[in-house]
């Protein structure tokens, strides 16, 4: 799936005894590549945990020596030719090679896509740093992105909301500050839109 796609795990990687292990274990993998661990924990295992084969059933421990297997040969040079954004990130973040490199200025976007461990390597480069992010936005929460909570309550030096919209109108812009307030709660979301550009916004019908 698409998970395995990311990661780049294959059943040759290592001797396993079902397609649900492999299941498990590439879920295990996705969970510690996503966060700033070091190291693969019982903790980053994925339940459930696979049948029994043979009547032999799987134990944590089972599944996490597997998953540390696979991160050894993910890491070996040559095993895989093209490694993913993901795993190259947690390498980065794990060898310590970002706080080796110094930028006067380093601007991310769209920062509530960044897994804890993307956001701990950037943290990591020497230098200013600026984030900008939509704490009411979070759709990549399958690959592991921060929760929106996460990102508030980083330890940013300072803080600006960044309201007005040079994209949309003032009727969507409209809709919009109904439509999140409604969802979240948050009574004091401001978002104005564009002075000067109209928006339709229609209902289309049904096919």
């Amino acid at each position: 799936g698409s998970v395995a796609s990311m990661l780049h795990v294959l059943p040759s990687h290592v001797s396993m005894k079902s397609d649900a292990c492999v299941r498990c274990v590439v879920r295990t993998l996705a969970a510690f590549v996503a966060t700033e661990s070091r190291s693969l924990e019982a903790w980053h295992v994925a339940q459930p945990l696979p049948p029994s084969v043979g009547g032999a059933a799987w134990t944590v421990g089972a599944v996490l020596a597997l998953a540390r297997g696979v991160w050894r040969r993910l890491c070996t040079p040559g095993v895989l030719p093209q490694p993913t954004h993901a795993v190259l990130t947690k390498v980065y973040l794990l060898s310590h090679a970002a706080a080796e490199v110094r930028y006067d200025l380093v601007l991310v976007d769209e920062a509530h896509d960044l897994t804890a461990a993307e956001f701990a390597a950037i943290n990591l480069i020497r230098g200013r740093r600026i984030y900008a992010h939509d704490g009411h936005q979070s759709i990549f929460g399958f690959r592991g992105c921060m929760a929106p909570e996460s990102m508030a309550a980083a330890p940013f030096v300072h803080r600006r909301a960044l309201t007005q919209s040079h994209r949309c109108g003032e009727p969507l812009a409209s809709d919009v500050r109904c439509i999140v307030s409604g969802l979240t709660g948050d009574a004091e979301f401001e978002f104005r839109g564009a002075a000067g550009r109209t928006t339709t916004i229609s209902i289309e019908a049904e096919p």
